[in-house]
């Protein structure tokens, strides 16, 4: 009966059969919008409701009709079934207008903290990424709304959205000041933020910084600061962006505390493991250590104008769009037009935001690019990228070896051999590094010393003097680790030594197998099977997950998943045709450590594992996921 009633409403609406007809189609679509029972029964009005938007009837208006069920929709946006939320978000878009714009985008924004789906929260940041192009009218609103979705989208939030951000910022000298005082609010009252996020930042505070330099909050010490608390946290993109950040202060700031400390963080990373970040830093070295001024000046030319033809927000918006609904297709389409008394209003009061934006053809998103963003927001490649490759696989080969198991060998060259051995209890971690003597020589001033290790990491070297070895012989070193917080990447340490006759210094930058996922044990409060599914099912229902479907090396099996899990020290159950994985990642700040549950789902399908991690903090459920994948790489 329901399927008659859809097809009947459905062919109403679109031959536009006459207004009597369609207010009988309303009165039966508001009868399913407010049933309480059936969310099929709600599916289908709302799905009715957004093709109502397509009726071309004069005495029909659409929006009229729609704010009557304004608030049982926005209730829908919250519904437990995301097909549900997404019809609800297509009603949201298809009935805006200028009168209601600003509400809705101010109730798409406040649910976006709270979705826990990504593919819908992506779908939730276009939305009001789409509808703020096409009703705001002010710029400087514009880039408020669009920080903010940015903030509180997290890693979800496509890069185009902060591009346009960037674009507007840039081709726009109103808004600049406001911009980056925004953004540096952001960071100093949040002290880790998503990387999206920090890298946007490190852009307008690198460009626009210096009109907000003479405020007491945000003085240049104040910026640098908070960009450099962003750095140990940050991804090799966000750490570049970061350090181009920098090399714009040093210009642009006469402050010889701040440049001081901006060479430090220069010579901190010219050792680092990353080829580009230590590329970078090298070349920021040699020109700041050149002392030509005016050559300074040439390179760090405010960035010029982006070209507006291009708006890659407005292009990612059509990954909204599915083949499979023509409907769908056509609210999203209508939503891209321009509103033309938002663009009357735009012409008074400054140049007018690019919406162009091609709705005839198809096309993939990443057929069209914005080169200019592109080169912006990524990393070049150095000249011997080849080599360094070749270096960093075999780096990155030992480094995945020792996180399954707690001896190996952690470097080797034709003069020295370094052996890890590695043993972790709680929150306190042991490592003791054997140097061997490779040349039947010797090997003189010997010594290892931390480069980079996280806030959260706590890392020490026992003996940090210089030693020998004797022909043939070993020196033994050993390292001391705690674990204070849940820490994003492994500390970077650096071996030094002299071949005997000769005046090089050997440097090696390596990166012990340190990750915050070690310090992750068994619970010791669960001792029965009842206990760890009480123990999984509470953090499964309290944490949203993050999930990814990884493929193994080797032949995957449920016992080989079971002992990898246990390796890297989870406690393994099997239930409903899946491995639920338990762990207590352990920390110690203050006098007794503390420990905070991780839940780990493993669901074997072929030889395609897909995992799905729960935990209370985003950047421990994103490393001991990390993690994992290595092992089944390995």
């Amino acid at each position: 009966m329901n399927a008659i009633l859809f097809e009947v409403v459905s062919l109403s609406i679109q031959w536009d059969v006459g207004s009597r007809i369609l207010l009988d189609c309303i009165s039966l679509i508001s009868s399913f919008i407010v049933d309480k029972r059936e969310s099929n029964m709600r599916y289908i009005g709302l799905t009715l409701l957004s093709r109502l938007s397509h009726v071309d009837i004069d005495d029909f208006d659409f929006q009229a009709h729609c704010r009557q069920h304004q608030s049982q929709i926005i209730v829908a946006l919250h519904d437990a079934d995301v097909s549900v939320r997404k019809k609800a978000l297509g009603v949201l878009i298809a009935m805006c207008n200028p009168t209601n714009a600003n509400e809705i985008i101010k109730e798409l924004l406040s649910y976006l903290p709270i979705v826990n789906e990504p593919v819908f929260k992506t779908s939730l940041v276009l939305s009001v990424t789409l509808l703020t192009e096409k009703y705001c009218d002010d710029y400087n609103v514009y880039v408020d709304i669009m920080l903010a979705a940015i903030a509180q989208a997290g890693d979800v939030c496509p890069p185009e959205v902060a591009y346009r951000v960037a674009q507007i910022v840039v081709n726009d000298p109103a808004v600049q000041k406001r911009a980056a005082n925004n953004v540096f609010n952001a960071l100093r009252t949040t002290k880790i933020v998503h990387q999206l996020m920090a890298q946007i930042t490190a852009f307008i505070l690198g460009e626009f910084g210096y009109q907000i330099a003479l405020s007491a909050e945000s003085t240049p010490s104040s910026q640098f600061t908070i960009l450099s608390d962003q750095l140990e946290y940050g991804t090799p993109q966000t750490q570049s962006i970061i350090l181009n950040a920098f090399f714009k202060f040093y210009n642009t700031f006469d402050n010889a505390t701040i440049r001081e400390k901006i060479v430090k963080t220069f010579h901190t990373y010219s050792n680092s493991a990353n080829p580009e970040l230590q590329q970078r830093s090298f070349e920021y070295l040699a020109l700041i250590e050149n002392g030509d001024a005016v050559l300074l000046d040439k390179l760090l030319q405010p960035i010029p104008r982006f070209n507006d033809t291009i708006n890659a927000a407005l292009v990612c918006v059509q990954q909204l769009t599915d083949d499979r609904d023509i409907w769908a297709d056509k609210v999203v389409e209508n939503a891209l037009v321009p509103d033309s008394t938002m663009m009357s209003a735009r012409r008074k009061k400054g140049p007018e935001k690019s919406t162009t934006v091609r709705l005839n053809v198809k096309a993939p998103t990443q057929d069209v690019k914005d080169e200019e963003m592109e080169a912006l927001f990524h990393v070049s490649v150095p000249d011997n990228a080849e080599h360094l490759r070749e270096v960093y696989a075999a780096y990155r080969d030992k480094f995945t070896a020792l996180l399954n198991t707690n001896e190996g060998t952690l470097f080797q060259n034709e003069y020295i051999k370094l052996v890890c051995t590695q043993a972790y209890h709680n929150t306190d971690g042991r490592l003791t590094i054997t140097a061997h003597d490779l040349t039947g020589k010797g090997i003189h001033k010997v010594v290892l010393d931390v480069l980079c290790a996280e806030a959260g990491l706590l890392l020490q070297v026992r003996r940090k003097e210089e030693q020998d070895i004797k022909p043939g012989g070993f020196l033994v070193i050993e390292v001391a680790a705690r674990s204070l917080a849940p820490f994003h990447d492994p500390p970077s340490v650096r071996v030094l030594y002299m071949l005997p006759g000769a005046d090089d210094l050997h440097v090696e930058t390596l990166l012990p197998s340190i990750t915050t996922a070690r310090f992750i044990r068994r619970p010791t409060e669960a001792q029965s099977h009842e206990d760890y599914m009480q123990l999984y099912n509470r953090v499964e229902q309290t944490n949203a997950p993050l999930t990814r479907t990884l493929l193994p090396r080797s032949q995957a099996s449920a016992d080989m998943l079971k002992g990898r899990m246990r390796t890297i020290g989870y406690h393994c159950e099997a239930a409903n045709g899946a491995l639920l994985a338990v762990g207590a990642h352990a920390t110690q700040l203050k006098e007794r450590p503390e420990y905070t549950p991780v839940a780990c789902k493993l669901t074997l399908r072929g030889n395609e594992v897909t995992v799905s991690m729960y935990a209370s903090n985003e950047m421990l459920e994103t490393v001991a996921l990390d993690i994992i994948e290595h092992c089944l790489a390995s």
